[in-house]
């Protein structure tokens, strides 16, 4: 990070950013953000995943050819993307530093409500769900995304097995509009992708 732009900050902030790009610059950091593109987002890139690694300081160079935003913005809003910080700390983070986010890191995300049993995404009901005293696996799902203030993807819980995570997510796509869910890494993982970045993959593994 060059020094220049890091002493134009406040003290406290330059040890919060500083920090942030020692771990955003990490080739594993990068592997994330890479995973998360979209194919579109991918081909408008000019360099592959290991060319960013190596000479763009890995995620960094990658947010910052993909949105066209200077390097301390690309820092703060990787790192959110990669679920390294929460969207209201990118936001606390840019605000201190006097930048405005980007439209990419202003994607839009659902809200759960676990009072009413609905799921939103852009501001419209995309799935309800009957709310069980006991809490049932798909409440739990949401909850947890919810929580995390909707990242690409998390844990699944660690005491469920493959079978149960694809049931639920098979189940919680039943009747689900706008988005859809997905497991990766063997059962590991939840990610949740909006439908038109599904209709772009789609058209783009066509084309190849």
């Amino acid at each position: 990070m060059p020094s220049e732009e890091i002493s134009r900050l406040p003290p406290t902030l330059q040890v919060e950013i500083n920090e942030l790009f020692r771990q955003v610059r990490l080739p594993a950091v990068a592997k994330v953000l890479w995973d998360r593109l979209t194919d579109e987002e991918k081909t408008s890139l000019p360099y592959g995943l290991t060319i960013y690694c190596n000479r763009f300081e890995g995620a960094v160079g990658i947010w910052m050819q993909l949105n066209a935003v200077p390097r301390l913005q690309a820092v703060v809003e990787a790192a959110h993307q990669v679920d390294l910080i929460s969207l209201n700390k990118q936001n606390s983070l840019l605000n201190r530093m006097g930048l405005r986010k980007s439209v990419k890191s202003s994607r839009v995300r659902p809200v759960w409500d676990a009072t009413t049993g609905e799921l939103q995404y852009d501001n419209k009901v995309v799935r309800s769900v009957r709310s069980m005293k006991k809490g049932t696996n798909i409440q739990l799902v949401l909850t947890l995304f919810e929580a995390a203030e909707w990242p690409r993807s998390i844990s699944a819980p660690m005491d469920w097995d493959q079978q149960c995570v694809h049931q639920t997510v098979n189940e919680l796509n039943k009747k689900l509009k706008g988005i859809q869910f997905h497991v990766r890494d063997s059962g590991r993982t939840l990610m949740w992708q909006a439908q038109d970045d599904l209709q772009v993959n789609s058209k783009s593994s066509r084309l190849d």
